[in-house]
């Protein structure tokens, strides 16, 4: 049976000339984010989420269908479209994209959003820009395009080469400003699952492994990659087997899942979490937890040095370099959250074998 992982998404916040406390909250200032966007987290509980048949109700590889723009919740809402609700008045959600174009993996930040469609020759990355009110779907030396992650003023995507899925990919850089597309990672094999923090970019290169290419049922070698931005310099960070899925905050702090050598069945049920520095020797990375996890797989996020994973039947909170123990936040089944404050917005499985939003403590 195939076991999939899924990950969080982290709000950004939105703007406001005061630091009000959020609700319940006692460490002063919270990200200067207006309380409507606490307030009315509790009204997103119970709201439906589109399921998809097979082990993992959200996405195969693990992208949240769910993420934050400012202060708003974009969701793909049972039935299929992507639609983004506001937290800081009252109103219908707003339909991004229809179902009819089978919208997935939204992700967001600073007014910036980034979704997954399935265009003529296979998925598409669509970018909105709510400041401009421009919409555009990114197209270029790639056959198609998809695992867009909203970093800063632009998006990092992955782009095929051609058709098949074990075909060549590229990782690339569309730029908000000019609405330029560069490469950020290149070469032969698959370089894939990007993101992005502050200027540097991040990614899995597979092109070691005899294949070249992601096996989502075998094991394939690949190192992490680290793109400085301004420099242009790519640091390639080899280590013995398999290192794959990074993630950078805007302290350029890095965590990756490592396999080393070992294939679990299924692959994504045990694994390491490292962190260490972008420019650091991978030798000298921590393991900041050993994870065994049956069903569903959630992948770690990163933010501001806070480590939000999953493991066995919880989600648990480290802040990195501080020395405290992980705390448990919550217990349950989840397939992904978004951090609001101090709460922490989820989906769960609802009666009926639905998917629903539901709100847990964050702190």
């Amino acid at each position: 049976m195939k076991r999939f992982f899924f990950s969080f998404a982290l709000l950004t916040g939105c703007s406001s000339a005061a630091s009000p406390v959020a609700p319940g909250s006692d460490a002063g200032p919270v990200d200067a984010q207006p309380l409507g966007c606490y307030g009315r987290a509790d009204s997103l509980v119970g709201v439906a989420l589109e399921r998809v048949a097979g082990d993992n109700p959200v996405d195969p590889l693990g992208y949240p269908s769910f993420a934050v723009d400012e202060c708003a919740v974009l969701y793909v809402r049972a039935g299929g479209d992507l639609v983004r609700q506001p937290l800081d008045r009252d109103g219908a959600p707003e339909v991004v994209a229809p179902a009819a174009e089978k919208p997935h993996r939204p992700s967001a930040s600073g007014g910036l959003v980034a979704f997954e469609v399935e265009g003529a020759n296979g998925s598409e990355v669509r970018v909105w820009d709510r400041k401009t009110g421009t919409r555009s779907t990114l197209a270029g030396v790639f056959h198609h395009a998809g695992e867009a992650r909203v970093t800063g003023d632009g998006v990092v995507f992955t782009g095929w080469l051609a058709a098949p899925a074990d075909a060549d990919t590229d990782v690339f850089q569309w730029k908000r400003d000019t609405g330029a597309i560069s490469m950020v990672f290149g070469g032969p094999g698959q370089q894939r699952f990007p993101d992005g923090a502050a200027g540097f970019f991040t990614g899995t290169d597979f092109s070691e492994d005899p294949t070249g290419a992601f096996s989502l049922e075998t094991f394939r070698a690949s190192d992490v990659l680290v793109y400085d931005g301004a420099s242009g310099q790519v640091i390639r960070r080899q280590a013995p087997g398999k290192q794959a899925f990074p993630t950078l905050d805007a302290a350029h702090r890095l965590v990756y899942l490592d396999w080393e050598f070992v294939h679990p069945e299924p692959k994504l049920s045990a694994y390491k979490i490292r962190a260490g520095s972008f420019d650091g020797a991978p030798q000298d990375d921590v393991v900041v937890a050993a994870i065994a996890l049956t069903q569903p797989y959630v992948r770690p996020v990163l933010d501001d040095g806070r480590l939000f994973y999953a493991d066995g039947n919880a989600l648990y909170l480290r802040t990195l370099g501080s020395g405290a123990d992980a705390k448990q936040l919550a217990t349950g089944t989840f397939f992904g959250s978004v951090v609001l404050g101090e709460r922490l917005v989820v989906a769960r499985t609802a009666t009926g074998n639905g998917l629903e939003l539901a709100v847990v403590p964050g702190r």
